[in-house]
């Protein structure tokens, strides 16, 4: 796993122990954590406060968007906090409902196209 210091991308995120979840490390503990579930879920994406607003987020909310779009998944669901809407909205997701109580807090379902009309994606061998 990279840990380098500096803005998140693509190559800075990696698997950490476990293949449904991606995270990047940075000065041994790790900053951000996503899960994804099958079919086509974005079960946990989480950034440590202390790395708010540099791009680790958005890094991760795009590896795991390619990791459905590369099994074959053509669109994503996710369920948002109130506070998550917006940084979600602002990477294309949309409304897929509404929202539900889980322990007395508001959650909202969200949707996203991984395959825009025209754009052909193969899925990789084995749902890979």
């Amino acid at each position: 796993m990279d840990c380098q210091q500096g803005p998140a991308d693509r190559s800075q995120l990696d698997h950490v122990g476990r293949p449904d979840l991606a995270g990047r490390a940075e000065r041994a503990y790790v900053a951000a954590v996503g899960g994804l579930r099958a079919p086509a879920e974005i079960s946990l994406l989480y950034v440590d406060p202390g790395h708010a607003g540099q791009g680790v987020g958005a890094a991760l909310l795009s590896r795991l968007e390619a990791e459905l779009a590369t099994s074959g998944a053509p669109v994503a669901h996710l369920m948002s906090t109130r506070t998550a809407l917006g940084f979600y909205r602002r990477y294309g997701w949309v409304a897929a409902g509404e929202p539900a109580d889980w322990n007395g807090m508001p959650q909202f379902p969200l949707r996203k196209s991984l395959h825009p009309p025209g754009l052909r994606v193969e899925a990789r061998p084995g749902g890979r």
